[in-house]
């Protein structure tokens, strides 16, 4: 068998890796979290679920999700993705520090036109969420993270209204 050439390497797809999740966030890319914006919907067999998202400003969004049953609204969750010079923060209230009582932040670590990615590994649960746009209406929003050594993942699927 011969050589494998470098570009095969699987070493190749690591420094790949590596260099990518050491990328910068840039101001120039805080465009792309515009895409949130608006209204979205997931509809379950007993209620709906949805999400509304408004730019506040020129540094800060702001989400709210209720859950819709029948005719009764129940606010969830209150999110916020603010800018801070070249830093982008994004907190959701359910996530508090249990000793202060205050959202728990976390980084935005990747912004790309399909989504962003927001970390923070000192967080009890989740450490990393994910929000993806599959298509222009589609958005997946993941919570994921490891909690008393068990690794979880709460996938949300959206449609634009």
């Amino acid at each position: 068998m011969g050589k494998k050439l470098w570009y095969h390497s699987k070493y190749l797809l690591l420094l790949l890796f590596c260099t990518n999740s050491v990328a910068q966030v840039k101001p120039a890319d805080f465009k792309y979290v515009d895409h949130i914006l608006g209204y979205w919907r997931m509809p379950t067999k007993h209620s709906t679920f949805t999400e509304y998202w408004v730019k506040k400003d020129d540094n800060t969004w702001e989400g709210m999700t209720h859950r819709i049953t029948g005719k009764d609204s129940v606010e969830m969750d209150k999110m916020q993705l603010v800018r801070s010079g070249n830093d982008l923060v994004f907190t959701v209230v359910a996530v508090a520090d249990p000793k202060t009582g205050k959202p728990v932040p976390f980084k935005v670590t990747v912004i790309q036109a399909n989504g962003f990615v927001a970390e923070n590994p000192d967080c009890d649960y989740p450490q990393k969420i994910v929000y993806k746009w599959k298509k222009v209406d589609e958005l997946e929003v993941h919570f994921k993270g490891e909690k008393e050594k068990t690794f979880s993942e709460i996938i949300l699927e959206y449609k634009r209204k």
